[in-house]
């Protein structure tokens, strides 16, 4: 039973109604893209509505409800930070998200993984990867001679 014949099974006797059912299924929320932009010496943050027909972004900026016009090279999507990492096991790299200067890349950790604890070389920082689902716990950083 869904969550509103649910409420509508409980109440129904208290609050005489009817109950009208809604056959259009409901969509997801798109997430708008959020985006830095950097114009002078000055950084604002906003989404962007269009495509001007000079080639610039019509973009709102978030908390004034401003709409500016700029050039698509001042604007940056704002991105969780992520890093790439390599398991000993294997040679494919993965991508997590990790806290700002919480790792270096070409040093090896030990972390935990679903597999168990795994020790792992990080590839590259701050990778700007759209593909990283983990956060990585990194429980110990190796020491190379």
């Amino acid at each position: 039973m869904d969550e509103d014949r649910w409420v509508y099974s409980i109440w129904k006797d208290k609050y005489p109604c009817t109950y009208i059912e809604n056959d259009k299924p409901k969509e997801p929320k798109k997430m708008t893209k959020l985006y830095e932009i950097k114009q002078g010496g000055e950084v604002c943050y906003g989404h962007k509505l269009a495509v001007n027909s000079q080639g610039q972004w019509v973009m709102e900026i978030k908390g004034t409800g401003a709409v500016i016009a700029v050039d698509k090279a001042t604007v940056e999507e704002v991105l969780p930070h992520t890093v790439g990492v390599q398991f000993e096991t294997n040679k494919t790299v993965y991508h997590y998200f990790a806290e700002k200067g919480a790792v270096e890349k070409g040093a090896f950790y030990i972390v935990d993984s679903a597999m168990g604890r795994a020790i792992v070389q990080i590839t590259d920082v701050d990778t700007k990867s759209l593909n990283a689902t983990k956060t990585l716990n990194v429980l110990a950083k190796l020491q190379t001679a």
